[in-house]
């Protein structure tokens, strides 16, 4: 399908092979099968939605664990208390080191800052944010230290490419636009 869409006569070249009507049988073979080709009407979207229905469909199956992967840790991010107590302590952490500041009472962060937890150091300089977080977490919320169990999907959503799959979701989103604008007929046509 994709070779002859790929080597499918101009526009231009079908009219041309439809005036060639009454000479069908002075054609070479090659000729004969542009011919009929010619007589299809609306040859080249069919094609082209034939090709993308085969297309999608391998397209879909590729990039489906990846996707599953990612929702299901997304989810298991929304929905764990355990890690959810986590951010609260976070938050409340962040706002008493900014009492005072013009970032005192914050409501919340963006999820980036949590990289940088290692980068706030200790007046010793040799602790910082992250171990601080730590050891208040074992001494005294122990319970919520393990929130790791209840992400099992993280590690796999992990290693998947954001900018391969958003890519790949992007291309099956342009062959579906495209193959919407090749479906539609104009209205004062016969066509089907």
């Amino acid at each position: 399908m994709e070779s002859l869409l790929r080597f499918l006569p101009s526009s231009e070249d079908m009219a041309s092979l439809r005036q060639l009507k009454d000479d069908y049988d002075e054609l070479c073979v090659a000729e004969q099968f542009a011919f009929m080709l010619s007589n299809i009407p609306r040859i080249e979207p069919r094609l082209q939605a034939m090709v993308f229905k085969k297309k999608f469909y391998e397209e879909a199956r590729e990039i489906k664990p990846d996707l599953t992967y990612v929702i299901a840790a997304c989810e298991e991010l929304k929905t764990s208390e355990k890690f959810g107590k986590c951010l609260e302590l976070i938050l409340l952490i962040g706002n008493y080191m900014n009492s005072g500041s013009r970032n005192a009472g914050t409501y919340g962060f963006k999820l980036n800052f949590l990289t940088k937890l290692q980068n706030t150091k200790a007046a010793d300089n040799r602790t910082n944010l992250l171990h601080f977080l730590a050891n208040t977490l074992e001494q005294k919320y122990p319970q919520w230290i393990n929130f790791k169990d209840d992400l099992k999907n993280l590690e796999k959503a992990r290693r998947v490419s954001d900018d391969q799959l958003s890519k790949q979701l992007r291309g099956m989103k342009k062959s579906l636009t495209n193959l919407k604008e090749g479906i539609r007929l104009p209205q004062d046509t016969g066509q089907y």
